[in-house]
């Protein structure tokens, strides 16, 4: 009796370990995938700000074209109602 006693204590031990260790690498993996999940995030905000940035500068060249446009066409114009009054 005092033997199977015994090997039931240590199976219970053994069945302890093996369930600290499957919660050990249960976390570990969690952790892994929150690590992996928390980088692709913060890739994610860097390129947004990036595009963000980018955004920006390209209305800015939009916004100056449209001006040297407005521009040339106020100087084609003037050019354009000049020639018209020099005609005989």
């Amino acid at each position: 009796m005092q033997r199977h006693h015994h090997e039931s204590l240590r199976q219970r031990k053994q069945t302890e370990r093996a369930k600290m260790d499957a919660v050990r690498s249960a976390a570990r993996v969690a952790d892994l995938l929150v690590a992996t999940v928390d980088g692709g995030v913060q890739e994610l905000y860097i390129n947004e700000k990036r595009i963000e940035l980018e955004a920006r500068a390209l209305l800015a060249t939009i916004a100056w074209y449209r001006k040297q446009t407005d521009q040339w066409l106020a100087a084609t114009n003037a050019i354009n109602c000049l020639e018209g009054n020099w005609r005989f």
